[in-house]
């Protein structure tokens, strides 16, 4: 299926996020939104949300509402998108759907990857990894070549230089934890059709 022009990069992203974010403020139990101010910031601040009591079941009953709206799938598809941030993205909405081992995910995912035979889902994730394990080769080579000359705790006291290749790096290893997070997720409760 061909993506519309209207659906651009930006607004996959946004729509993305936007179905992450009724992960964290839909609780049918928190009746006058005392959550909602809290729950918005660990949003942000990529914390899972809370929930009311029974809180493992008011989630799950949140994310299984939203699994079966297409929104694990929107999120499996779009994990292969080239645009990093959309990626991003579609990984976190993934985690938080999938979050405790939610097997409607699990299995929602797992059937529409075998029903579309989506290579792009895995080869993603596989460059993912690969780009992490470079980069890791290249900081242990260049610190073999170039050992830091100065005191560890003079180091530790002053303000981290972060430059464009470092900031590069830090962002390829986040986006390497994340798919190791999803497929962890996909898999989590002993998921057998994953792990085959």
């Amino acid at each position: 299926i061909a993506r519309p022009p209207e659906l651009t990069s930006a607004l996959l992203t946004d729509l993305l996020r936007m179905t992450r974010a009724i992960v964290y403020m839909d609780d049918p139990r928190d009746k006058d939104g005392s959550l909602q101010d809290e729950n918005w910031l660990r949003f942000i601040n990529d914390q899972a949300p809370i929930k009311m009591e029974p809180a493992r079941e008011i989630e799950g009953w949140v994310q299984s509402k939203i699994i079966k709206l297409g929104g694990i799938v929107a999120s499996g598809v779009n994990i292969s998108h080239p645009d990093k941030a959309v990626s991003t993205a579609a990984l976190r909405l993934g985690i938080t759907l999938m979050e405790h081992g939610n097997i409607d995910g699990q299995e929602v995912l797992y059937n529409h990857l075998i029903r579309t035979r989506d290579e792009n889902f895995f080869g993603s994730a596989e460059a993912a990894l690969i780009q992490a394990t470079g980069q890791i080769r290249e900081w242990r080579l260049a610190l073999k070549k170039n050992p830091p000359t100065e005191d560890p705790a003079a180091r530790r006291r002053r303000e981290p230089v972060i430059d464009s290749d470092t900031q590069e790096c830090s962002e390829r290893l986040n986006h390497a934890c994340l798919v190791l997070r999803y497929l962890q997720l996909c898999m989590e409760g002993h998921y057998e059709p994953f792990q085959h």
